[in-house]
């Protein structure tokens, strides 16, 4: 039987009232439904870039990507105007700024160009890396369930926790004498 069929006023007459009211609430979940269903279009700056900014533990980055028309150019990725190589000596973080490409097959579509404060180079890589992703889905909105589906969209909230009095550090406590 079909959600979206209204019953005849023949078969609603005949319907007990437990069933008209499984009718009602579901003809209402479907408006609620149709008002909340969000549709996401493409968002760009004056200069034509598509624009992010991410966050993980301290450090906040800025992203801006430019669509390359000519793909015989070579893209370019700079990291507060250095290139990622120089800016990040780990691997792991070079290879983490570039996932929301990898995962949605843009390698090499974009000039990327980020500016990235606060934090060390892990939070810098992880604030770099949301970034893009939310980016990617402002300029193609197509590409958001690809990333979502990576969880390359969802910010990571954990911070430093505060050291607390009468403790040396955040949870570890001093030893306990009996005496």
């Amino acid at each position: 039987d079909d959600i979206g069929e209204m019953p005849s006023l023949e078969e609603f007459l005949a319907m007990d009232e437990a069933e008209e009211q499984k009718v009602i609430r579901r003809e209402r979940h479907q408006i609620k439904q149709a008002a909340k269903e969000v549709v996401r279009v493409k968002t760009l700056d004056s200069e034509g870039r598509a624009t992010g900014v991410g966050r993980r533990k301290s450090a906040i980055a800025k992203v801006w990507l430019t669509s390359i028309t000519d793909l015989q150019a070579t893209p370019t990725f700079s990291v507060n105007k250095r290139h990622p190589v120089d800016y990040f000596h780990a691997l792991e973080h070079r290879m983490e700024t570039v996932l929301p490409f990898t995962c949605t097959g843009t390698t090499g579509h974009f000039d990327v160009e980020a500016s990235v404060t606060g934090g060390g180079h892990s939070a810098q890589a992880g604030a770099i890396r949301l970034a893009i992703a939310r980016a990617l889905q402002n300029y193609e909105p197509s590409l958001r369930p690809a990333l979502k589906s990576d969880k390359l969209l969802t910010r990571d909230w954990r911070k430093v926790e505060r050291k607390k009095p009468g403790q040396p550090k955040a949870r570890k406590k001093f030893q306990w004498v009996k005496r």
